[in-house]
């Protein structure tokens, strides 16, 4: 008699698949045919009725979240309640990736945070917020939530913590997102220090070995509101893709576009905001130029140049 039982993917590498449900143990399972690629915190079927357990199905994904490699879209992770974008600016983080996050994130309709990371140390902060005002939607548009956190100070997780208690709810489903040396690790084993057993764990069943930070994995995790959730670290990157996007959600990380276009819009409607004649990006441009408006011009050029580095590299 087959036995099915409902479960969730805490990593998957190749045709291994590391799940754990309500009603067993943690365990490895394989997959039943080639057409399945489960990925971190999917909701998959398990057939009990074979030993080692097999996944039959995939259940369907209340959203995704992904990057184009080349030709490739990956998908890093599913079913996200939040997603924290981890920034720095020890290294200075690049604005253009955290656009592509935030694109990929908006397009996908998922709720997130920027994470303002490392803010003890005080050098680096001008820069974080000089970086993130590329990234932040200006003209009094409202501004991308965001945090402070330092993972070395025994008080700098609190106004996360405090943000995560006021969100929680059983079951809720916390991933993190960043660029390499942003310090996502270090953020991950503070919120919940098991999972660098967890994933000593995972690796020996899965015989993963260094391979493993390519690949996302979920974790249980006791929220700071004492319910029972989950948490996605996601492998940092130096490229993010996203030609899998059209122009459209590009632009929802660029929310100016459409709100100069609700005055005098652009007179081309597949305008660039390149070097088009009666463009309303550039003329806003000039016009806070007129006015003496130094900080407005400077970030909307700024804005204005990532949106075309967007669009050309997506």
């Amino acid at each position: 008699m087959t036995r099915m039982i409902s479960a969730r993917v805490f990593s998957a590498h190749g045709r291994s698949v590391w799940v754990h449900s309500d009603r067993e143990e943690p365990m490895v399972c394989q997959l039943s045919g080639r057409a399945l690629s489960p990925i971190a915190n999917d909701q998959v079927l398990l057939d009990f009725s074979v030993q080692p357990p097999v996944i039959r199905e995939v259940q369907p994904r209340t959203n995704v979240f992904r990057r184009q490699e080349g030709s490739r879209t990956k998908i890093l992770a599913a079913n996200i309640d939040l997603a924290l974008v981890l920034v720095s600016g020890h290294p200075g983080f690049s604005p253009e990736l955290a656009v592509r996050v935030v694109a990929s994130l908006l397009a996908e309709s998922i709720p997130f945070v920027i994470v303002k990371n490392k803010w003890d140390l005080e050098s680096a902060r001008p820069l974080t917020e000089a970086l993130l005002r590329q990234v932040q939607p200006c003209m009094s548009l409202p501004a991308w939530p965001t945090v402070m956190t330092s993972c070395k100070r025994d008080d700098g997780l609190d106004g996360l913590k405090s943000l995560l208690t006021q969100l929680g709810r059983p079951g809720l489903c916390v991933a993190l997102a960043g660029q390499s040396g942003m310090g996502k690790s270090s953020l991950l084993n503070r919120l919940a220090p098991h999972a660098h057993a967890q994933t000593q764990t995972i690796s020996e069943a899965l015989q993963t070995g260094k391979h493993t930070t390519t690949v996302s994995r979920a974790y249980s995790w006791i929220q700071p509101s004492g319910q029972p959730g989950f948490l996605i670290d996601t492998p940092g990157f130096q490229q993010f893709g996203l030609s899998h996007l059209s122009r459209s959600e590009h632009a929802l990380a660029f929310p100016e576009w459409a709100h100069l276009n609700s005055g005098q819009p652009c007179r081309f409607h597949n305008c660039r905001h390149d070097q088009e004649p009666g463009c309303s990006v550039l003329s806003a441009i000039s016009r806070a130029q007129e006015a003496g408006d130094r900080e407005l011009q400077v970030t909307l050029e700024a804005r204005r140049k990532l949106w075309l580095a967007l669009e050309a590299g997506s």
